[in-house]
């Protein structure tokens, strides 16, 4: 997915997330409890599955040799930190 249709989904998704919000708080206020909670429910659980999406797409490949190599150098770049901020 390119940038822009990635940024108009989330664009949309954000605005589905809101509208279910604001709808089902006018079901809420309006005296319709069971109805405001379905509405929610409906809103948040698209935006809810994108966000999974997204942690999912974004983890490293366990098995590949450059994200062995960059966490190590994280790793070392860590403990140089911690041993030079670190007063007895």
């Amino acid at each position: 997915m390119d940038q822009i249709s990635s940024d108009r989904f989330k664009t949309a998704i954000l605005l589905l997330a809101v509208a279910g919000l604001l709808s089902g708080l006018a079901c809420y206020s309006a005296g319709k409890g069971d109805i405001a909670n379905l509405v929610w429910s409906a809103a948040v659980i698209p935006a809810l599955a994108a966000l999974v999406v997204e942690i999912v797409r974004s983890r490293p490949v366990p098995n590949s040799r450059a994200t062995s190599r960059h966490f190590a150098q994280a790793r070392a770049a860590m403990r140089v930190r911690i041993s030079s901020s670190w007063r007895p």
